[in-house]
C-alpha cells in the first residue's frame, strides 16, 4: 500500500507538470494526424505522404522497451525532471523505437519501418521513488543514450518517467512517405504482382504514428 500511494503522490505532484505536458504533446500530434485525409493500403499512390490505419503484425525482430523491458513493436518512454543547473522540472529524454512491422488492412498490407518517428501512445507504465534511486542496468542505460552518465542518486530520485508500448494485435494510423517496391520476402506481403507499400520517414518529416484505444 505504501508504495501505491506513493506513486500516486508523485504522479499529482511532481509528474503533474509532466503529464499536462504529454497530454499537450498528445493532442498537438492527433490533431496533425487527423488533417491528413485516410486511404486505404491499396488506394494509396506511390512517393506520397499518407494516413493509413489497420492492425500490427510481427515482421521479423522485436524490440525491448526501455524503462520496463516489455517486448513490443515500438515503444515511447519520457523522462522527467530537473536539469543539473536548475530545479525546474521539465522533458529531459523522449525515446521512441520500434522495429519494422506489417500493418494490415481489409485492401491489403504495408511494411512499417518507425526509424524516424513521432509516436503517441498511452503510458501504461510508469515509474516510482524508487526506480532511479536504486537503479538498475535498465534505467542507466535510458539516461546514458541521452548523455546522462554521472548523476547523482538525489538526481535520480526527483525523474519520473512514463512509458507506453504498441504490441502485434494493436490498432495504430499512421501518416508516412509512401514507396511501392519490390517485396523482399517473396511474396509474404504480397497480393499477386502487386508491389509492396513500403511507409516510413526522415529526421526531417517524420513517420507519424497514433495507438488506438
Amino acid at each position: 500500500m505504501e508504495d501505491v500511494v506513493s506513486v500516486l503522490l508523485l504522479i499529482a505532484g511532481t509528474a503533474g507538470a509532466a503529464l499536462g505536458a504529454w497530454l499537450t504533446k498528445r493532442a498537438q500530434l492527433g490533431n496533425k494526424i487527423g488533417r491528413v485525409p485516410q486511404q486505404s493500403i491499396a488506394d494509396v499512390a506511390d512517393n506520397t505522404r499518407a494516413r493509413i490505419s489497420g492492425t500490427v503484425r510481427r515482421y521479423r525482430d522485436l524490440v525491448e522497451a526501455g524503462l520496463t523491458g516489455r517486448e513490443c513493436i515500438a515503444y515511447r518512454a519520457e523522462v522527467y525532471g530537473p536539469t543539473e543547473t536548475t530545479a525546474n522540472r521539465r522533458t529531459l529524454i523522449d525515446e521512441v523505437h520500434g522495429a519494422l512491422f506489417v500493418l494490415e488492412d481489409a485492401t491489403g498490407s504495408a511494411l512499417i519501418d518507425p526509424s524516424d518517428a513521432k509516436v503517441e501512445v498511452q503510458f501504461d507504465a510508469w515509474s516510482n521513488s524508487h526506480t532511479f534511486r536504486r537503479p538498475t542496468p535498465r534505467t542507466d542505460a535510458l539516461l546514458a543514450r541521452h548523455g546522462f552518465t554521472k548523476q547523482t542518486s538525489h538526481w535520480k530520485s526527483l525523474l519520473w518517467c512514463g512509458e507506453g508500448v504498441i504490441h502485434p494485435g494493436d490498432r495504430v494510423t499512421v501518416v508516412g512517405l509512401c514507396v511501392r517496391q519490390g517485396d523482399p520476402d517473396a511474396g509474404a506481403y504480397r497480393d499477386g504482382a502487386a508491389l509492396l507499400l513500403r511507409v516510413g520517414g526522415s529526421p526531417g518529416s517524420p513517420l507519424w504514428m497514433t495507438k488506438h484505444h
